[in-house]
């Protein structure tokens, strides 16, 4: 029983040598995996002060580099302006017709008078009594009867169409309805471009 009971003492020194042995390196091999862990922190922080850094720089480039955004955005106002543009050429263009149509009826007005001056027969101008207004002249041959009022609501009313003209490309121009509240300012500036 002696040599049992130290037998099993013996075997049982032994069995604790040998746990003694692996939680040893159980403990070693825990420490490795302690000391990779804070290692990796320490890559992740690394890591992640890169990223802030990068993404500030980024943002920093996106924010002084041409994008499709801002190609799009400063496309769609020079589409804005060249509209602007055209509308503004075609209301000229309007206004020049218009002059032009009123300088050839001004032409032929001024030609058909030198004309019918020049038919007219010379005679010798001898002093009459000064008519007056209200009494008619005998219509002679080759001679056109001037109506001065006639003359005047013909010329003012080429003049009203072409202030109307250009009334309504200005108020197109500065995108005002008819009976809309403007501000004094703009008011003025629409008056004053009318009278150019």
């Amino acid at each position: 029983m002696a040599l049992n009971q130290d037998v099993l003492k013996k075997n049982h020194e032994a069995e604790q040598s040998k746990m003694i042995v692996g939680l040893r390196d159980e403990n070693k091999i825990l420490k490795t995996k302690i000391n990779m862990v804070i290692e990796k922190d320490e890559e992740i922080y690394r890591l992640q002060c890169e990223n802030t850094l990068l993404q500030k720089d980024n943002a920093e480039i996106k924010a002084s580099t041409i994008t499709d955004y801002t190609l799009k955005r400063d496309n769609d106002q020079l589409v804005i302006d060249n509209a602007d543009l055209a509308t503004e050429a075609q209301g000229l263009r309007d206004q020049q017709e218009a002059s032009g149509l009123e300088i050839n009826q001004l032409k032929q007005t001024i030609v058909a008078l030198a004309k019918a001056r020049s038919q007219a027969p010379q005679t010798p101008q001898t002093p009459q009594a000064p008519q007056t207004p209200q009494t008619p002249q005998t219509p002679q041959a080759g001679l056109v009867l001037v109506n001065v009022q006639n003359l005047k609501s013909s010329v003012a009313l080429r003049k009203q169409y072409s202030c109307e003209s250009k009334i309504d490309e200005l108020l197109h121009k500065h995108r005002i309805a008819d009976n809309q509240y403007v501000t004094k300012k703009a008011f003025s500036q629409l008056v004053q471009e009318a009278l150019l």
